[in-house]
């Protein structure tokens, strides 16, 4: 964006910017000085913001349903964020507040299901679990009060864990949950281990990743958290074990589950009368489902 208008700074009005879906990332000059409402609703392929550091206000709705949006530096500049200003960003997973915030709208942060890490540079008193302040820290892990503590984000080939007492946890993968075109599609194999360690997939770890039709979950998870596949519509979910394997596992019924439709069980051979099995194809990778007979 410009740094000035006839030398003049300037704010983004409201709704200038209003579901550009083809918009993936925006740096905020110099020259900006405030983000109106609704400008940037539902951009859902935005990745990136660099808020200018001379924007004092964020206004209400401005960034509501980007979900790709990953990382977020509000920048000390900033005093106010807006009613719904990041609501329903739900792949967001770690946020910088500026110094200066001082007033966080309702709800400016509800249904950001990853943000489980806070940067809290204001003297704003975000609570964990809380509701206050626009639910920033509902769903959060750890509120850090300085940049030189060190993030508990880590990063294993395309997907984010955290560590939780001595349980990993898997928060979301790097891939953008919506392309520009809807026939762009995403097949996932989950790594086996972090760290040499099993995993649980988190709540709402593939909320609503429209483009993911297939999905590898290997025998080490341990636990499939509350609504971690809800919304992804056309997905097949391939289980390397056997549905014994599961139910050792303790993971939930998936004939009691909304899982069960998109559920297949591991088996070299094909089940006689059986559904919901898959195996590998000739080239050992690609998983498919076995037909009945």
């Amino acid at each position: 964006m410009p740094n000035d208008i006839d030398g003049n700074s300037y704010g983004i009005y409201d709704y200038a910017f209003y579901g550009f879906v083809s918009l993936t990332n925006i740096t905020f000059s110099k020259g900006v000085t405030s983000i109106g409402d609704w400008s940037f609703f539902n951009c859902i392929c935005l990745e990136s913001i660099t808020i200018g550091e001379n924007v004092a206000s964020i206004g209400d709705y401005a960034f509501y349903g980007c979900m790709n949006i990953r990382n977020l530096i509000i920048s000390n500049a900033v005093e106010s964020i807006g009613s719904y200003a990041f609501w329903y960003c739900s792949n967001l997973l770690s946020i910088i507040v500026g110094e200066s915030v001082a007033d966080i709208g309702e709800n400016a942060f509800a249904d950001c299901y990853g943000l489980v890490e806070i940067y809290n540079l204001s003297n704003i008193n975000i609570k964990l679990r809380s509701t206050d302040n626009g639910c920033i820290g509902y769903y959060a892990q750890i509120i850090h009060t300085s940049l030189n503590e060190e993030s508990i984000l880590l990063y294993k080939d395309n997907y984010v864990f955290y560590k939780e007492d001595e349980t990993y946890y898997l928060l979301s993968c790097t891939e953008n949950y919506h392309g520009i075109n809807d026939y762009d599609c995403i097949e996932l194999v989950l790594p086996d281990e972090i760290d040499g360690n099993e995993y649980i997939i988190r709540d709402y770890a593939f909320f609503a990743f429209e483009r993911l039709t297939s999905i590898v979950l290997p025998t080490s998870i341990i636990g499939i958290g509350e609504n971690a596949f809800e919304g992804c519509n056309n997905l097949i979910i391939y289980y390397a074990g056997t549905e014994e394997d599961w139910f050792e596992l303790g993971l939930s019924d998936p004939h009691e589950s909304m899982l069960y439709e998109m559920l297949y069980f591991f088996s070299e051979t094909q089940p006689i009368g059986a559904f919901h099995y898959w195996h590998y194809d000739t080239d050992g990778i690609t998983p498919l489902v076995w037909q009945s007979e």
